[in-house]
């Protein structure tokens, strides 16, 4: 049942993003969401991801500027996680500059 996979698809990944902002620099997660975004979207062309878009901008405003700082010093991890982050990004249709 589409729906219901759906719904059952868009709480884990907002669950997921949840506990992203708690510990943003968990890289892993960040690949997790990616994974399970690329899946979803074999199944449907519209997911309903409006919760992990919002929550997505949430860490833009609030984590991504340090980062793109901190990756501009030099700092590999940061530089990593801003790229991650910039393909999240492109996985919920949402750009980042």
């Amino acid at each position: 049942d589409r729906p219901l996979i759906e719904f059952v698809f868009s709480a884990w990944v907002n669950g997921q993003f949840e506990k992203l902002i708690e510990g943003p620099e968990d890289l892993a997660r960040m690949d997790r969401i990616r994974e399970a975004l690329a899946l979803m979207r074999q199944l449907s062309d519209t997911p309903n991801l409006w919760q992990a878009q919002n929550l997505y901008f949430s860490m833009k405003e609030t984590v991504y500027g340090t980062m793109l700082r901190r990756a501009e010093t030099g700092e590999e991890s940061s530089r990593n996680w801003v790229e991650g982050f910039r393909k999240l990004g492109d996985d919920l249709r949402i750009k980042v500059p």
